[in-house]
């Protein structure tokens, strides 16, 4: 299930936006497929609505959307780099992670996994 969505707006003429490119491109490779990189060009004239929807005033501007509109939209503020941007994407990522044993076989371990899942989520 995907949760997160990392979107740059940029414009063709912006050499900040140029410079993003790559390191954007490489943390999308990076993150593929748990986590979507998208960039919408807001000089293209059927964008330009969705980048004032957003409050976009400067180039590049990058936001974490959460999926299923749960959640508040994030501006991304930090270091413009393949590192960083995987980094904080990683962060937004719900951790629902839990080390199983698998002494007494893995059918019996993941029964039991999926019945506290399912008891915790029923009791929230």
């Amino acid at each position: 299930m995907l949760t997160l969505q990392m979107v740059a707006f940029v414009a063709p003429w912006c050499g900040h936006c140029e410079t993003l490119g790559p390191e954007f491109s490489a943390a999308a490779a990076s993150l593929s497929p748990l986590i979507p990189f998208y960039a919408i060009d807001c000089d293209a004239a059927a964008n330009k609505p969705l980048c004032g929807e957003y409050g976009v005033q400067g180039f590049p501007t990058i936001k974490a959307f959460p999926r299923a509109g749960k959640g508040a939209t994030r501006d991304y503020s930090g270091e413009r780099k393949k590192g960083a941007l995987v980094e904080y994407a990683k962060e937004l990522v719900p951790d629902r992670v839990k080390k199983l044993r698998a002494d007494e076989g893995a059918d019996k371990v993941l029964n039991k996994f999926l019945q506290e899942v399912c008891r915790s989520e029923l009791s929230s």
